[in-house]
């Protein structure tokens, strides 16, 4: 499928998206939606939607990608969950959604170490 922009100029364009994601679910019997990046989000979240299965968002950017502006262009609050990849991340986003209670924390590939020093250190 070929995901553009998220935006008010590509309305009709991401309308098309959003079914042709739906269509793929239900012919496939998806039962979640996992959307691994935020520009895809909002298509895959719409999708899922109209198909009836729930959406997840992995967030795993920096925190310059976390301004209200952003949070609401890749439609955040309207995930069943949103996973960002670290501590400091979901603090960042909780402070902008309705529902804090979606965001969890999915640690992406370094384990947290209470009190010690890495291995290699």
């Amino acid at each position: 499928m070929n995901f553009g922009h998220w935006n008010i100029g590509s309305t009709l364009k991401n309308w098309f998206l959003a079914h042709q994601i739906s269509g793929y679910i239900n012919k496939h019997g998806i039962d979640l939606v996992h959307a691994n990046e935020h520009w895809v989000g909002p298509h895959s979240n719409w999708g899922s939607r109209i198909a009836g299965v729930p959406s997840i968002c992995q967030f795993r950017t920096g925190l310059e990608d976390l301004t209200r502006h952003r949070i609401r262009k890749y439609r955040y609050a309207h995930f069943d969950r949103v996973l960002p990849v670290a501590e400091v991340l979901r603090q960042a986003l909780v402070k902008h959604l309705p529902e804090p209670g979606k965001v969890i924390v999915v640690r992406d590939g370094v384990k947290a170490c209470e009190n010690q020093s890495p291995s290699w250190a």
